[in-house]
């Protein structure tokens, strides 16, 4: 005696392939990719943290928070070791604002010769 009743594995395999048609058949990305502009232009502010340069040398590293410093922009160091062993010295820039308000800051970094930044962390204010 089959404990299953009357689903057989063909009509069960029938049964979940409708089912992820139907999910995958809707026209959800749309209005995902609006939801992040609605959230960001309701003037949400976030607490960014961006690496902006990497040394093997602390020394060079404090150098250049110094130059942050400069720029008014509060930065810290982390330490890391790599796979082989050798430490780097990150150097990540604190921010706080609004999304549109990145443009600025990825401006004063550019006068330091920063061309690419790796968002590190990105939370809601």
């Amino acid at each position: 005696a089959d404990k299953r009743g009357d689903k057989s594995p063909d009509s069960l395999a029938g049964s979940l392939a409708d089912k992820l048609t139907e999910k995958t058949a809707s026209p959800a990305p749309p209005a995902q990719a609006s939801a992040p502009l609605d959230a960001d232009a309701s003037g949400q502010v976030y607490r960014y943290v961006y690496q902006v340069a990497a040394f093997p040398d602390p020394v060079s590293a404090q150098e250049y928070r110094t130059k942050l410093a400069g720029l008014g922009l509060a930065s810290s160091l982390e330490k890391t070791v790599d796979a082989s062993g050798r430490a780097w010295h990150r150097v990540l820039v604190n921010f706080t604002g609004a999304p549109e308000d990145t443009r600025g800051l990825k401006d004063k970094l550019a006068g330091l010769g920063v061309s690419r930044v790796i968002l590190r962390d990105k939370k809601p204010k």
